[in-house]
């Protein structure tokens, strides 16, 4: 009987080892990179609006130049992208978790 136990314990470990296993390589081969992917995009679309505002700052005579308008600008127009950027990484982590949990329920229940 003892047997028995040890090797339904074996098999379980054994299967619940491999879908772990398995998680791991997805979350870094598929959900890591969209979720990058969706935070360097809000980055580089605020970079693009540094360079310009940069670029119009410096075009303006320089008694027209006002650098705390142009710091209140990016500010409001980086934030957007940010927020876009991280509502948008939110969602892909929380498809991850429920794709992820579902998978793990199967497993852990014998895929039964």
């Amino acid at each position: 009987m003892s047997s028995a136990l040890e090797q339904i314990a074996s098999y379980f470990n054994a299967n619940l080892s491999a879908v772990l296993q398995a998680q791991t390589r997805r979350v870094g081969d598929y959900w890591q990179p969209r979720t990058v992917e969706a935070l360097a995009a809000a980055a580089d679309e605020c970079q693009a609006l540094v360079l310009k505002g940069l670029a119009v700052f410096w075009r303006r005579p320089w008694t027209q130049r006002d650098p705390g308008a142009l710091r209140l600008w990016l500010a409001a127009q980086c934030a957007r992208q940010v927020d876009e950027g991280c509502r948008a990484a939110q969602a892909l982590l929380l498809d991850m978790v429920r794709q992820e949990a579902a998978l793990a329920g199967q497993a852990l229940n014998l895929g039964g």
